[in-house]
């Protein structure tokens, strides 16, 4: 959400194929997360999630080949679109997470309002 500018972000959660999981996990130390997901950490704030035990990777809200098809591209790095991340906090639902939802639908309506008005 940080590269949007909705919400300053402490870190980032990157997803990636089974291939490239099955890859990294060799070069760098596996761990496991405060919700129970197995995760490479390879920067101070940077974690990659085990795309077969994420959400992200393994949820019946969002297929998971459309987060990389229909992801969003920013200066040749692609991210989550809103929708889906959206459809997955809902999911969710945490109170981090109906906070970020609040912020999207914020966001959404803003830029809205700004492409009506040029």
């Amino acid at each position: 959400m940080s590269v949007r500018q909705i919400r300053d972000s402490e870190d980032l959660d990157v997803i990636v194929t089974q291939a490239l999981w099955d890859d990294l996990k060799n070069k760098f130390p596996t761990g496991v997360n405060d919700w129970g997901i197995e995760n490479l950490y390879v920067g101070s704030n940077i974690e990659i999630l085990n795309p077969e035990q994420s959400i992200f990777g393994n949820s019946k809200v969002v297929p998971f080949e459309e987060i990389f098809s229909q992801a969003d591209d920013f200066e040749g790095i692609l991210f989550m679109n809103l929708e889906h991340l959206r459809k997955i906090k809902i999911d969710l639902g945490r109170p981090k997470d109906l906070e970020d939802i609040t912020l999207i639908d914020a966001f959404r309506n803003a830029t809205a309002v700004d492409n009506q008005a040029k």
